[in-house]
């Protein structure tokens, strides 16, 4: 019984530790600080490496992670990573427990900045790609803003956008859309940032966002696929 007992164990150590291996979609939530979500896919490979990028409502660019896991004592995965983000490097570690279906755990960077994470394997990467036009209410104010959505050219899943907000502001930014529509990212206004959550709908071709720009001006947008 001993025995069967060693290999049974030494099996689910072997299961946990292949389970996570593959490309992941991540949702990313600051824990405790400031009000930041986002989206993020993470390759881990079966020779011990991690990459993958993100992008949330607050890193204003992509940032990418390159690192090395291992399986912990009690069966939890270990990552140790680094974060390149617009020049600035940064370290850190993740726990968290995988299984065939789900990963949930925690990153913490070496300021003490905490996130959780909460993924499933890569399935699908929807394409919010063309041009859309809607409403943007801000502060009593209605505008009309119109933009062209890219897919980024080095991030599959990530967003390039650009267009005119009340027909003479230019609009900057990036989002991604996630596989449930879930939609995060920021936009630059001129010398304003803003950052931009929603819901996407794209066999509706409709979107729905909220934002807070950064003077603490709170904005609302729906917009329709042209």
């Amino acid at each position: 019984m001993k025995r069967i007992l060693i290999i049974l164990g030494i099996y689910g150590l072997c299961g946990i530790a292949y389970a996570q291996v593959g490309t992941w979609e991540v949702q990313i939530k600051n824990i405790g600080g400031a009000n930041e979500t986002g989206t993020g896919y993470f390759t881990i490979n079966g020779n011990g490496t991690v990459s993958g990028y993100s992008l949330t409502t607050l890193t204003f660019g992509v940032p990418t992670y390159s690192g090395t896991w291992s399986t912990g004592a009690k069966g939890e995965i270990l990552v140790m990573f680094s974060e390149s983000l617009n020049g600035q490097n940064a370290t850190g570690t993740f726990v968290g427990k995988f299984s065939t279906k789900s990963l949930k755990g925690k990153a913490t960077f070496e300021n003490g900045v905490r996130y959780s994470f909460n993924g499933e394997p890569l399935s699908t990467i929807l394409d919010a790609a063309g041009n859309w036009t809607g409403t943007v209410k801000e502060s009593g104010e209605t505008v009309v803003e119109s933009f062209a959505v890219t897919s980024n050219p080095d991030f599959a899943g990530i967003f390039d956008v650009s267009g005119l907000i009340g027909g003479s502001v230019i609009a900057t930014g990036q989002v991604v859309t996630a596989s449930n529509g879930t939609v995060s990212g920021y936009s630059i206004e001129g010398s304003v940032e803003n950052t931009i959550s929603g819901k996407a709908n794209l066999s509706r071709g409709t979107l729905t966002t909220k934002g807070v720009d950064q003077n603490g001006n709170k904005f609302t947008g729906k917009f329709f696929k042209q």
